[in-house]
Protein backbone atom coordinates (compact mmCIF):
# COMPACT_ATOMS: atom_id res chain seq x y z
CA UNK A 1 0.00 0.00 0.00
CA UNK A 2 1.04 3.64 -0.47
CA UNK A 3 1.29 6.47 2.06
CA UNK A 4 1.57 10.01 0.72
CA UNK A 5 3.19 12.57 2.98
CA UNK A 6 0.93 15.67 3.12
CA UNK A 7 1.88 19.21 2.09
CA UNK A 8 1.80 20.38 5.72
CA UNK A 9 4.64 17.96 6.63
CA UNK A 10 7.49 19.50 8.65
CA UNK A 11 10.18 18.75 6.08
CA UNK A 12 12.95 16.42 7.25
CA UNK A 13 11.30 15.38 10.51
CA UNK A 14 10.74 11.77 11.61
CA UNK A 15 7.29 10.23 11.32
CA UNK A 16 5.85 7.70 13.79
CA UNK A 17 3.91 4.55 13.01
CA UNK A 18 1.82 2.10 15.08
CA UNK A 19 -0.75 -0.62 14.46
CA UNK A 20 -4.25 -1.00 15.90
CA UNK A 21 -5.26 -4.64 16.27
CA UNK A 22 -7.46 -7.06 18.22
CA UNK A 23 -7.01 -10.65 19.40
CA UNK A 24 -10.63 -11.31 18.46
CA UNK A 25 -11.99 -14.40 20.24
CA UNK A 26 -8.48 -15.50 21.31
CA UNK A 27 -7.69 -12.75 23.83
CA UNK A 28 -8.08 -14.95 26.90
CA UNK A 29 -6.29 -17.96 25.39
CA UNK A 30 -3.42 -15.88 23.97
CA UNK A 31 -2.84 -13.81 27.14
CA UNK A 32 0.86 -12.85 27.32
CA UNK A 33 1.64 -14.09 23.83
CA UNK A 34 3.11 -11.71 21.29
CA UNK A 35 2.16 -10.78 17.75
CA UNK A 36 5.25 -9.94 15.70
CA UNK A 37 3.79 -7.27 13.41
CA UNK A 38 6.38 -5.93 10.97
CA UNK A 39 6.31 -3.08 8.46
CA UNK A 40 8.51 -3.06 5.37
CA UNK A 41 8.76 0.40 3.83
CA UNK A 42 10.65 2.33 1.19
CA UNK A 43 10.41 6.15 1.21
CA UNK A 44 11.18 8.36 -1.81
CA UNK A 45 10.83 12.04 -2.65
CA UNK A 46 9.28 13.25 -5.91
CA UNK A 47 11.72 12.42 -8.74
CA UNK A 48 13.65 10.20 -6.32
CA UNK A 49 14.26 6.49 -6.54
CA UNK A 50 12.72 4.13 -3.99
CA UNK A 51 15.59 2.56 -2.03
CA UNK A 52 15.73 -1.02 -0.78
CA UNK A 53 13.07 -1.51 1.87
CA UNK A 54 13.67 -1.21 5.60
CA UNK A 55 11.74 -3.07 8.28
CA UNK A 56 10.41 -1.80 11.60
CA UNK A 57 9.26 -4.04 14.43
CA UNK A 58 5.75 -3.34 15.78
CA UNK A 59 5.52 -6.42 18.00
CA UNK A 60 2.91 -6.24 20.76
CA UNK A 61 1.66 -8.50 23.56
CA UNK A 62 -1.91 -9.71 24.01
CA UNK A 63 -3.28 -8.56 27.37
CA UNK A 64 -5.85 -11.34 27.74
CA UNK A 65 -9.09 -9.57 26.79
CA UNK A 66 -11.26 -10.94 23.97
CA UNK A 67 -12.08 -8.42 21.23
CA UNK A 68 -9.99 -5.67 22.86
CA UNK A 69 -8.78 -2.82 20.65
CA UNK A 70 -5.01 -2.86 21.25
CA UNK A 71 -2.32 -0.55 19.89
CA UNK A 72 1.37 -1.32 19.38
CA UNK A 73 4.03 1.07 20.67
CA UNK A 74 5.07 3.84 18.25
CA UNK A 75 8.18 3.39 16.13
CA UNK A 76 10.00 6.33 14.52
CA UNK A 77 10.92 6.33 10.83
CA UNK A 78 13.67 8.78 9.90
CA UNK A 79 12.53 11.69 7.77
CA UNK A 80 16.04 12.99 7.07
CA UNK A 81 16.08 14.45 3.57
CA UNK A 82 12.36 13.83 3.00
CA UNK A 83 9.98 16.41 1.53
CA UNK A 84 6.27 17.06 1.13
CA UNK A 85 4.46 14.76 -1.31
CA UNK A 86 7.08 12.07 -0.80
CA UNK A 87 5.66 8.56 -0.66
CA UNK A 88 6.18 5.36 1.27
CA UNK A 89 5.64 1.96 -0.34
CA UNK A 90 4.60 -0.35 2.52
CA UNK A 91 3.87 -3.97 3.39
CA UNK A 92 2.52 -5.20 6.76
CA UNK A 93 3.16 -8.80 7.79
CA UNK A 94 3.60 -11.09 10.78
CA UNK A 95 7.05 -12.48 11.43
CA UNK A 96 7.68 -16.08 12.48
CA UNK A 97 9.15 -14.68 15.72
CA UNK A 98 5.80 -14.23 17.42
CA UNK A 99 4.41 -16.51 20.13
CA UNK A 100 0.73 -16.51 19.06
CA UNK A 101 -0.27 -20.11 19.82
CA UNK A 102 -3.05 -20.75 17.30
CA UNK A 103 -2.59 -19.76 13.68
CA UNK A 104 -5.63 -21.33 12.08
CA UNK A 105 -8.40 -19.48 10.27
CA UNK A 106 -10.66 -17.65 12.72
CA UNK A 107 -7.99 -17.71 15.46
CA UNK A 108 -5.56 -15.13 14.11
CA UNK A 109 -4.95 -11.64 15.52
CA UNK A 110 -6.84 -9.09 13.43
CA UNK A 111 -5.31 -5.95 11.95
CA UNK A 112 -7.64 -2.98 12.43
CA UNK A 113 -5.50 -0.23 10.89
CA UNK A 114 -2.05 1.31 10.73
CA UNK A 115 -1.41 4.95 11.70
CA UNK A 116 1.34 7.23 10.41
CA UNK A 117 1.76 10.34 12.57
CA UNK A 118 3.31 13.12 10.53
CA UNK A 119 4.64 16.32 12.16
CA UNK A 120 3.12 19.41 10.56
CA UNK A 121 4.28 23.04 10.49
CA UNK A 122 1.66 24.46 8.12
CA UNK A 123 -1.79 23.74 6.71
CA UNK A 124 -0.30 23.09 3.30
CA UNK A 125 2.32 24.42 0.91
CA UNK A 126 2.57 27.53 -1.28
CA UNK A 127 3.89 25.55 -4.26
CA UNK A 128 2.80 22.19 -5.69
CA UNK A 129 5.95 20.31 -4.70
CA UNK A 130 7.74 22.56 -2.19
CA UNK A 131 7.01 24.65 0.92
Amino acid sequence: FLVQIPHGYKVGWDINVHIHWTPGLRGNEENGNSVAWKLDYSWANINGTFPASSTVDLTDTCDGTDHKHQMTPDVAISGTGKNISSMLLCRIFRDNGDTWATNTSGNLPLLLEIDFHVPMDSLGSRLLAAK
